[in-house]
């Protein structure tokens, strides 16, 4: 996907595709599948934030970028937190967690090093050519 416009759309795409998953009604996820919540929460911050690295200005060739990384940290860590107080507060039967949080932003990093180390070691293999 080399059109950043469309990279963008991807990301935005998929957070709302989050925001809609994450509000819809249900019904508290019973503890002993606890750790199966932890782990699709995971799952869709990893790619919450591999889009989000790709849809940033420059975001396929413009490494190390410190800062944008840091920003895509940042939104999802807010972006988990938002979602969580919106279980606990709307009348949805869903329940707010801080180890959903947790989850969320442990993802967000999982993602945020996958494209780090995707971009290095193509830094490195171009350097080596």
């Amino acid at each position: 996907m080399n059109n950043p416009t469309l990279r963008r759309a991807a990301a935005i795409a998929w957070t709302l595709i989050m925001l809609w998953g994450c509000l819809l009604p249900g019904p508290k996820v019973p503890r002993i599948m606890a750790w199966h919540d932890k782990l699709m929460h995971v799952v869709i911050f990893v790619l919450f934030s591999v889009l989000w690295m790709l849809a940033r200005p420059g975001g396929r060739t413009n490494w190390p970028d410190r800062a944008g990384a840091i920003r895509v940290l940042l939104a999802g860590l807010a972006f988990g937190i938002i979602i969580e107080v919106l279980q606990y507060t709307l009348p949805i039967r869903r329940s707010g967690d801080v180890e959903d949080v947790i989850a969320d932003f442990a993802g967000a990093l999982l993602g945020v090093g996958v494209i780090w180390l995707g971009q290095t070691m193509l830094k490195r293999s171009d350097v080596s050519r």
